[in-house]
Parts: C-alpha cells; sequence; structure tokens
C-alpha cells in the first residue's frame, strides 16, 4: 500500500512514516481493493480517508493525529512498527 510516488513526496517533506500491518481475510482484501479501485484510491488512501470521515484521523498532511474521541484500545490484529 505504500506507493512510489508517496515516498518521494515523504522524501522531500522529510516525514517518516510508520508502517500499519492490518490481517484480512482473502474476501475482505478483494473487497477493499475493489473499493478502492472503484473511488479512483489506492487502499491506503481509502483506509486513511474512511478514518477522516469518521473523525479518528485528522487531516494534517503529515500523516494526521488522532482526535482524542475514539476507541484508545488496542486492536490485537494491528501491528505498527517503524518503516
Amino acid at each position: 500500500m505504500h506507493t512510489q510516488k508517496s515516498r518521494a513526496s515523504t522524501e522531500d517533506n522529510k516525514v517518516k512514516l510508520k508502517r500499519l500491518t492490518i490481517d484480512l481475510t482473502p474476501q475482505e482484501h478483494r473487497t477493499l481493493k475493489g473499493l478502492a479501485a472503484k473511488a479512483g484510491l489506492t487502499m491506503r488512501e481509502m483506509v486513511l480517508e474512511t478514518l477522516r470521515q469518521k473523525g479518528l484521523l485528522g487531516r494534517s498532511k503529515r500523516g494526521g493525529r488522532r482526535s482524542s474521541a475514539g476507541p484508545t484500545e488496542a486492536d490485537p490484529n494491528v501491528e505498527v512498527t517503524d518503516s
């Protein structure tokens, strides 16, 4: 879900990105990929935009910061690692 274009713009802005790994079933992956393609977005863009629309992620161009509202409990199916 990381494109060459975003990598280049990140280097220009000197923003350190973090990696997010989500375990999906094959059907969930196909659905997400199809929805993103239909919207003309990458899967990454689709996920980030959905989180922003729900008010769970700020609109900062540097990756955003989650608002104080929203879930704070860690999801055991989500792994966050340094890139």
